[in-house]
């Protein structure tokens, strides 16, 4: 599809850069509210150089 768009993990609804339509923006803030304690565990395991497990979609 060819658009990005970087999130600060603590505040899912900051779009820090990119080029999401507002649509796309809302779905990923949805997502993100789905999974805040997965995401917390990821940055975790991120900043400790360590292998992050995959997240579920959007369904």
């Amino acid at each position: 599809m060819g658009v990005e768009g970087l999130y600060l993990c603590a505040c899912a609804r900051n779009l820090m850069r990119g080029d999401l339509t507002p649509r796309a923006v809302a779905l990923v803030i949805e997502w993100a509210m789905l999974h805040l304690e997965e995401l917390s565990v990821c940055w975790q395991l991120a900043r400790e150089m360590k292998p992050i497990p995959q997240i579920a979609p959007l369904e």
